[in-house]
């Protein structure tokens, strides 16, 4: 929906877009969450196989890497999930946290 307003250029307003947030000028606007998918199975997340076919694609290993100097420091974070369901305090991704701000029922 976005993407065919904005082949059209049709940017003047957003507002029948679902879950949509977005900025004109100094405002801010949300639209309602209305679309979470019951389950986030059928999204490739953490997209490593992605980076795994593109060094191959373009025969490029530093393309890909999150930042320069990767390799002389390898700090990454490992996804082993796509949620928590426990409520720690010092966690923006706590089970509350995805129900408050995502809309998430199920982990």
């Amino acid at each position: 929906m976005l993407l065919n307003k904005l082949e059209k250029n049709e940017t003047d307003h957003f507002f029948d877009i679902p879950n949509l947030t977005w900025k004109t000028g100094e405002n801010y606007h949300y639209n309602e969450m209305t679309y979470v998918p019951d389950s986030l199975d059928d999204f490739n997340l953490p997209g490593y196989r992605y980076i795994i076919r593109s060094v191959f694609k373009y025969f490029n290993l530093l393309d890909p890497l999150p930042y320069k100097g990767w390799l002389q420091y390898p700090n990454t974070a490992i996804l082993t999930s796509k949620g928590c369901t426990y409520n720690c305090l010092i966690c923006g991704g706590s089970k509350d946290a995805y129900e408050l701000n995502c809309n998430r029922k199920n982990w």
